[in-house]
C-alpha cells in the first residue's frame, strides 16, 4: 500500500533568503519558514534592545470592495470599523454567534470603497469561506457588486521591522523616510525609488502595528520587490528574527496567538480583549452572546502566572486552585526579559467577571507535579509610551 504523499510546503518570496542566512526550517502552516537564525534568545533581545526583521509573508490578506463594504464589515466584525477612516488600521476580533472567535485581524481602509483584511495565515481559507458566506447572508440576493470578496495574499509579501531602533532605521531607507512620522495604527502607501529593492520602483502599503510589545513597522509590498528591500534592510543592520523570537516577544507582551488564547470556542471578552469590541453597535455578529458575558461575567478568563523560578509551563498544561483543575495554560515560556517561567491560562472565574480575583493555592502540573505559581497582571512587559 503506498503512503500518502506530504503535501509540499509552501515558500515565501523571502525563502533563498532565510537559507542564504543559514536559518533554521520549520513547518508553520502549511509554509517552511524560519523558526530561527542566530538563535531565539538572541533575536528576542535584538528586537527588546535593537531592530529585528521578520519575514511575515505567510499572512492573509483579504479583500472586501463595493459600495456596502463598510456597513457590512460592521456586521461581521466585533469592533468599529469606522474607527479605520483616515489611513487608520483597526484591530478586531471576528465572532461566531456563540461569541467564539473565528479569527482576529487587522482592518486597512484603503479608500474607493475598499478594505484589506489581514488574517491568520493557517485561517486564510476557512476565514475567506466564512467572510463570503456572511456577505451572500448580508446581501440577500441583492446586487453582488454591494460587496465583493477575494483573497489577495499572493499579490503580497509583508516583512516586520520591530523594536526600539526600527523608527531610525527606517528613516535610513529612500522612500521609507515617511514611515516613522506614522501614528500607532496608522498607515501610508509609499514607494521605494528604483535602486533600493531592484531595477524598478516599488509601491508599498506601511502600517505602524506591531506584534512584538515593541514599536513596530509592517510593510507589504510585491513578492518580487521582497528580497531586495529585505537585503537593504539588513545591511542596515536590522536583525532578521524568526517564529520562535515572534512567539517569545508576543507572549511577554501578551499579545494572543490564534489556537491559543483565542479559539472558536473561547471568546474576545474571555481572553481579555473587551477593549475591542463596539458594543455601542446596534448589530454584529455574536453581540448577545458578548453582551451577555459582559453585564453577567464570563465563565473563564485569561489570566497571568509566574513561577520563582525557571518551571516551564506549556500550552495545555493543566491549572490547580489547591487540588482541584480551575484551567488549562494556553501559552508558556521562560521569559529572557524577566527572567523566569511565565504562563498565559484561561481558568474559570470564580467571582463573576472580577479580573483580579485571584487563585488560591494556584498551581500548574508539570510533569506530573503541581508546581506553584502565582497570579500576575498582564502583560508582563510592556515598553516605555513614547508615541
Amino acid at each position: 500500500m503506498t503512503a500518502p504523499e506530504t503535501p509540499e510546503l509552501r515558500r515565501t518570496p523571502l525563502h533563498a533568503e532565510h537559507l542564504a542566512l543559514g536559518a533554521r526550517m520549520v513547518d508553520y502552516a502549511g509554509f517552511d519558514l524560519p523558526v530561527q537564525y542566530a538563535g531565539i534568545l538572541e533575536e528576542h533581545r535584538a528586537v527588546r534592545s535593537g531592530a529585528g526583521m521578520f519575514d511575515v509573508s505567510h499572512m492573509g490578506e483579504l479583500t472586501v470592495t463595493g459600495a456596502s463594504a463598510l456597513p457590512f464589515l460592521q456586521r461581521l466584525l466585533v469592533n468599529d470599523v469606522a474607527k479605520a477612516d483616515g489611513r487608520k488600521a483597526v484591530y478586531s476580533p471576528m465572532c461566531n454567534e456563540a461569541g467564539g472567535t473565528v479569527d482576529d485581524l487587522i482592518v486597512y481602509n484603503l479608500g474607493h470603497e475598499g478594505y484589506l483584511l489581514v488574517v491568520n495565515a493557517a485561517n486564510t481559507a476557512k476565514d475567506f469561506a466564512w467572510i463570503r458566506d456572511r456577505a451572500e447572508e448580508f446581501l440577500d440576493g441583492r446586487a453582488s457588486t454591494g460587496v465583493r470578496v477575494g483573497d489577495a495574499s499572493s499579490r503580497y509579501a509583508q516583512i516586520a521591522l520591530q523594536g526600539p531602533a526600527a523608527a531610525d532605521l527606517m528613516k535610513s531607507v529612500p522612500g521609507l523616510e515617511a514611515a516613522p512620522r506614522l501614528t500607532r495604527f496608522q498607515h501610508a502607501d509609499l514607494t521605494l525609488p528604483a535602486g533600493v529593492a531592484g531595477p524598478r520602483t516599488a509601491r508599498m502599503l506601511v502600517s505602524r502595528t506591531g506584534y512584538t510589545g515593541e514599536d513596530g513597522f509592517e510593510i507589504y509590498l510585491a513578492p518580487e520587490d521582497a528580497p531586495g528591500l529585505w537585503r537593504a534592510l539588513l545591511s542596515l543592520g536590522a536583525v532578521p528574527a524568526g517564529l520562535g523570537a515572534r512567539d517569545s516577544l508576543r507572549f511577554e507582551a501578551a499579545l494572543p496567538l490564534y489556537g491559543h488564547e483565542l479559539a472558536d470556542d473561547i471568546s474576545p471578552i474571555e481572553a481579555g480583549l473587551r477593549r475591542f469590541i463596539a458594543l455601542s453597535k446596534p448589530a454584529f455578529i455574536g453581540r448577545a452572546a458578548l453582551l451577555r458575558q459582559f453585564t453577567q461575567g464570563a465563565s473563564r478568563r485569561l489570566v497571568g502566572l509566574t513561577s520563582s523560578g525557571r518551571v516551564i509551563p506549556r500550552a495545555g498544561y493543566e491549572v490547580l486552585s489547591g487540588t482541584r483543575p480551575v484551567g488549562h495554560v494556553t501559552s508558556g515560556l521562560f521569559s529572557p526579559t524577566l527572567d523566569r517561567g511565565l504562563a498565559m491560562a484561561l481558568v474559570e472565574s470564580l467571582v463573576g467577571n472580577a479580573e483580579v480575583a485571584p487563585i488560591p493555592e494556584c498551581a500548574v502540573v508539570v510533569r506530573e507535579r503541581p508546581e506553584p505559581f502565582a497570579m500576575v497582571p498582564l502583560p508582563f512587559y510592556a515598553r516605555p509610551k513614547v508615541l
